[in-house]
C-alpha cells in the first residue's frame, strides 16, 4: 500500500510527519487529512476566524508530491 504524509502548516510553521500512514489510495489519504484537520480543531489548533483559516493539514505521497490541503476550522471541516 502506499504511504501518506500529512503535514500541517500554520502561518511560517509547518510541523513535517516523518512517518506517514499507509492507506488503500488517494481517496483514502483525503478522508484521512479531514479527519486530522479535524481532530486539530478540536483540540483548539486552528486559526480564527474560521472563514479564514491558515492551518492547513497537507497531504504528501512518497515521492514528496502534494496532493491536497485541507484547512483546519474551528467546524467540521469539508473535503476539497
Amino acid at each position: 500500500m502506499p504511504r501518506y504524509f500529512f503535514c500541517v502548516r500554520n502561518g511560517d510553521d509547518f510541523f513535517e510527519d516523518f512517518e506517514g500512514d499507509e492507506l488503500a489510495d488517494e481517496a483514502a489519504a483525503k478522508v484521512e487529512a479531514a479527519a486530522v484537520a479535524a481532530d486539530l480543531a478540536r483540540h483548539g489548533f486552528f486559526a480564527r476566524p474560521p472563514s479564514r483559516a491558515r492551518a492547513l493539514v497537507e497531504v504528501f505521497d512518497e515521492g514528496s508530491r502534494m496532493l491536497c490541503s485541507q484547512p483546519v476550522y474551528d467546524e467540521t471541516p469539508t473535503l476539497n
